[in-house]
């Protein structure tokens, strides 16, 4: 088990502490993985962000990309939405880092208005999108082809067994 420390200045809050840890995690449904957790720590007591860092993947881009959605100001879209919410971003994260692996089709990920994340995949003529309201609701719409309506559900949290019908469903022709 490795740590390490640096101080980042940053000019909006004074300076920063970001520590990194490699721990052996276990995930849901019983597998472990050796993951590389990072904690970022502000100075000026705004809190403390905790996230894995996973290995060179398109998750670990798509974490960033969402990792980004924080700094984007109101008014980002130019129809008055504020910034995705910090706990839509939070719920995405998790998405991403626990539920989702790299044999998954890769998302097109992006903030929708009002403050939430939505992400989308296709697979020939079906379609599923996944939305991290701002309040942490999470719902879904699936849709068989392009001239369907599809099918829209709202869920408390997304579980690894859901996931795995909707990506059967998504992928199966």
């Amino acid at each position: 088990m490795g740590v390490g420390s640096m101080n980042i200045p940053s000019s909006m809050s004074g300076a920063a502490t970001i520590q990194t840890q490699l721990l052996t995690t276990s995930w849901p449904g019983g597998s472990q993985h050796r993951v590389r957790w990072q904690w970022r720590c502000q100075v000026d007591g705004q809190g403390v962000e905790v996230f894995p860092l996973l290995a060179r993947t398109w998750r670990e881009s798509v974490i960033e990309k969402l990792s980004s959605y924080r700094s984007l100001p109101h008014n980002w879209n130019s129809y008055g939405s504020p910034p995705p919410s910090t706990l839509a971003i939070q719920k995405a994260i998790g998405f991403v880092s626990v539920l989702l692996d790299d044999s998954q089709p890769r998302p097109r990920v992006t903030p929708v208005s009002g403050g939430g994340i939505q992400f989308d995949w296709s697979f020939g003529k079906r379609e599923l999108e996944i939305e991290f309201l701002p309040d942490g609701t999470i719902k879904y719409i699936f849709s068989p082809d392009w001239d369907s309506d599809g099918i829209e559900d709202t869920i408390d949290s997304v579980t690894i067994s859901e996931v795995a019908r909707l990506f059967e469903w998504l992928t199966t022709v």
